[in-house]
C-alpha cells in the first residue's frame, strides 16, 4: 500500500489493464479508489494465492491519498518504536 497504489494477492490471473474499484478500511475509515492493474506476477510455492497484482490508483481524492500516506507513516512510526528497521528499496 502506498499513496500511488497497492499490491493484491489473487487466486485467478487478472490481465494488465483491467480497471477495478474498491475501498480500503484504514482503522474505521473507508478509502475509496479506482485503479488499473499495471503488473501481474505469478507466485509459486508461497501459500494459497497464485498471483500478485500491482494496482496503480487512477481515481482517488487527494484527501484519501493523504489518509493512506498518514496511515503508512503512523505504522512506520510504531514499528520504529518497537525497534524494527524499515529498509528502503
Amino acid at each position: 500500500l502506498s499513496g500511488g497504489g497497492l499490491c493484491v494477492l489473487l487466486n485467478e490471473k487478472p490481465d494488465v489493464g483491467w480497471i477495478l474499484e474498491g475501498s480500503i478500511n484504514l482503522v474505521g475509515h473507508d478509502v475509496h479508489f479506482r485503479g488499473c492493474i499495471i503488473r501481474v506476477i505469478p507466485i509459486e510455492n508461497k501459500g494459497t494465492f497464485n498471483y500478485e497484482a500491482g494496482v496503480e490508483f487512477t481515481r482517488i481524492t487527494e484527501r484519501n491519498r493523504e489518509e493512506i500516506i498518514r496511515y503508512i507513516f503512523e505504522l512506520q512510526r510504531k514499528l520504529l518504536k518497537k525497534g524494527w528497521h524499515i529498509n528502503e528499496r
